[in-house]
C-alpha cells in the first residue's frame, strides 16, 4: 500500500475552500437577515392582533356594563385581572367584578343587615 499524501492548500484545492467558505458565510449572513424579518414581521402582526382584540374587549365590556346598568340602576362594573393591567394575550378573558347598589342605603352610613 501507498500511503496517502496529505492535501496541500494551494491552487484549485484553496480557491475551492475559499469560495464555500464566502458561499457559506453569505448564506448565514442572509439566513439570519431573513429571520430578522420574519420575526419583524410576526411582531408587527401581533401587535395588530393584540390592537384587535383589545378594541373588541373594550366594546364588549361597554355592553355588558350597559346591560347591567340598564337592568340595575346604580350598579358598578369593573374590569379586574389582565385585561386591567393591559397584560392581557388575544386569547385572554375579561374578568369583571359587578357591585350592586345596597337597596335603601344612603351613602356615607354603614348598611343594615336584616334577617333573610
Amino acid at each position: 500500500r501507498v500511503p496517502m499524501k496529505p492535501l496541500v492548500w494551494g491552487g484549485v484545492m484553496a480557491w475551492v475552500a475559499d469560495y464555500y467558505v464566502a458561499q457559506s458565510r453569505d448564506w448565514l449572513h442572509s439566513w439570519v437577515a431573513d429571520l430578522s424579518n420574519e420575526l419583524r414581521a410576526m411582531a408587527h402582526d401581533i401587535r395588530r392582533l393584540a390592537l384587535q382584540r383589545e378594541h373588541v374587549h373594550t366594546l364588549a365590556v361597554s355592553a355588558l356594563t350597559l346591560a347591567i346598568r340598564n337592568k340595575w340602576p346604580g350598579a358598578r362594573v369593573d374590569p379586574y385581572g389582565s385585561y386591567r393591567t393591559p397584560l392581557f394575550l388575544p386569547s385572554s378573558d375579561v374578568d369583571l367584578v359587578i357591585d350592586f347598589p345596597v337597596p335603601n342605603h344612603h351613602p356615607g352610613t354603614p348598611p343594615s343587615i336584616s334577617p333573610s
